[in-house]
This record gives C-alpha cells, sequence and structure tokens, in this order.
C-alpha cells in the first residue's frame, strides 16, 4: 500500500493529538506544560504549530512561539523553535527538516525578526541557517562572614490570588535590560503564571513594606536555582543579592546559580560574596529571519554577557 504523506497545520481537533506526540517522544508526562503551547499562549496563531502526517497519522511536528521583544527602542518578533519531534520509526526521512523550512516561511509571513532555540543536535539545525552562541552560566560558592546585612527584607508570596505585584517589578527590571521580553497581562496570567508555579518559589523583596524586586528560586539538593529576579533601581542591586544569599543559608545551601543577570556591577558584587566561577553551554541557537546579521549583533551581544538571561519560566 502506497504511503499517503501530508504537511499540514495542526487544527484544534489534533491538538490533544500533538500533546500525546511530544510526552511520547519526550518521554516524559508533562501535560499541564505542553497544553500551554495552545491554550494559555496569548500569541499564537494557526499556522505556527506544523505537523507531517503519514497514512492519517501524526509521526512528526514542529511549534513556533512568538514573542516580542523590545531591541534598539524599537519593537520586534522574535520566533522561538519549540517541540521538534519525530517518532523513532520514521526518522532520517526528513520531515522535520521540511517542517523547520515551511516553519521558517511562517516566520517571514509574520514578520518575524529573528529566531531562537535551545537544542543538543545543533547540527541538524545548522543545516537551515541557525547557528551556536557561547552562554554562561555563573555559580557563587559563598563565603563564610561574607553577607551584609540588608535593608530589604525578602519574604515568601502565595501563588494565590495571583502575584500582582510582579508584573509592575517585572516591566520596571527588564526595562533596564538591553533586549527585553515584552510579557503582557494574558501571559503573565497564562503561561508565566502556570510555569512560574510549578518550577519554583516566589519571593518578594521589600524595603519599609515597598516591594523594590522579587525573586523566583528553586531548592535543589545542595544549591538555589535562580530561575529569574528581579530589582527595580541599581541602588537596590547588591542588597537583592545578598538576600539570595541569605536565603542559601536560610534553607542550608552553600551557592547559588541560574539565570542571575551580569549588570554593571553585579559580578563585583558575586565575589565579594564567594568564589565565582561561569561555565558556558553551547544549546542556545539564533538566525536572522526579517533583520539583517548586523541588526541581530546587540542581542546575540546581550544574551552571550548574560546582560540578557532567558528567565526559566519564558522557556520554549
Amino acid at each position: 500500500m502506497k504511503e499517503s504523506i501530508e504537511y499540514s497545520e495542526i487544527t484544534p481537533d489534533r491538538f490533544e493529538e500533538a500533546i500525546k506526540l511530544w510526552i511520547k517522544v519526550f518521554g516524559w508526562d508533562g501535560r499541564s506544560y505542553f497544553e500551554n503551547y495552545y491554550y494559555h499562549d496569548p500569541w499564537y496563531a494557526p499556522d505556527c504549530s506544523l505537523a507531517v502526517y503519514v497514512n492519517g497519522e501524526m509521526v512528526s511536528a514542529v511549534h513556533l512561539c512568538r514573542r516580542p521583544v523590545r531591541v534598539g527602542g524599537g519593537t520586534v518578533w522574535m520566533g522561538g523553535i519549540a517541540n521538534v519531534v519525530t517518532l523513532e520509526q520514521y526518522r532520517r526521512r526528513g520531515f522535520s527538516s521540511e517542517l523547520l523550512e515551511r516553519a521558517l516561511r511562517v516566520m517571514e509571513k509574520h514578520n518575524i525578526a529573528f529566531s531562537t532555540l535551545g537544542t543538543g543536535i545543533n547540527r541538524h539545525y545548522a543545516r537551515h541557517g541557525w547557528f551556536t552562541i557561547s552562554t554562561m552560566n555563573p555559580s557563587v560558592s559563598l563565603r563564610p562572614g561574607s553577607l551584609s546585612p540588608s535593608p530589604l527584607r525578602l519574604e515568601e508570596v502565595p501563588w494565590s490570588p495571583f502575584p500582582e505585584v510582579v508584573q509592575k517589578l517585572y516591566g520596571e527590571f527588564q526595562a533596564r535590560l538591553p533586549v527585553p521580553f515584552l510579557r503582557n497581562e494574558s501571559y503573565f496570567h497564562g503561561w508565566w503564571y502556570r510555569r512560574a508555579r510549578e518550577a519554583g518559589t516566589l519571593y518578594l523583596a521589600t524595603e519599609n513594606g515597598s516591594p523594590v524586586g522579587y525573586l523566583l528560586a528553586k531548592a535543589e539538593e545542595d544549591k538555589i536555582r535562580i530561575l529569574e529576579m528581579a530589582s527595580v533601581a541599581p541602588k537596590y542591586d547588591a542588597d537583592l543579592l545578598h538576600l539570595v544569599g541569605e536565603l542559601c543559608l536560610r534553607l542550608n545551601k552553600s551557592r547559588f546559580e541560574g539565570e542571575v543577570p551580569l549588570l554593571p556591577g553585579w559580578v563585583d558584587v558575586l565575589r565579594e560574596m564567594g568564589e565565582l566561577s561561569a561555565t558556558c553551554s553551547y544549546g542556545t541557537m539564533f538566525r536572522p529571519v526579517c533583520m539583517s546579521m548586523d541588526e541581530l549583533v546587540p542581542v546575540l551581544a546581550a544574551y552571550q554577557s548574560k546582560l540578557q538571561p532567558w528567565w526559566d519560566p519564558d522557556g520554549f
């Protein structure tokens, strides 16, 4: 019997089939995670989810996440490639490669400036124009007696009701970064809220009862992992970092690492707190789409220098 091969958008009646495919191929029952792509992403568009059907069965898929970011004072769209999967028995037939090429055409249609993705199989995406950058991952091993008393207080915030203050604090901090990702209210209440509350614990930093920053963190075996952090002004930066150190001591951890931005002055503070080290990872890839390579350079510089971290709840 001759195979019937069809490339098409994933329609709402086949969302569940796509979610089951992702779960099966990735070997992880993260249903609530995968549901976000269809049901909690305010920028989802029907042509951003593509699949290959063989004899009517979905065997390969690629998903595109559209995200608004500010570059050089103007707002552009970024295209995040996510959930690239193919059932094992259908691999090495060019299905995902064709889907990636189709995703690029979708990005051009939506005037997406550049694309990014995270992977461990860089060569596959390099064939389609994505290139690898190195990103730094700071880690601080605390030095006994190195923490200065902070005038700020750090208090755990319950996830219910929705912590409205985070949206305001996020916006004020992102305005300080070179390539801010512009979360809107729908994104905060949907995608971000669902992911953040599953990922870690939320803390609010206050000065005399007024919120001046926040921290999203996860306690691991011997460390605190920073998933997201913000302070509204440079004068609070050092105190916020010392609050991270205090949280480590409170939870009997000796170090912290993760998405710690390296803004001016932050490296000096981290070195005063303990031994600062950084490892490079090579799983992030970028590709210009509707912008030139010269226009993309400031974005790459921001991510490579850790002036612009990629917050964990925003992952594709």
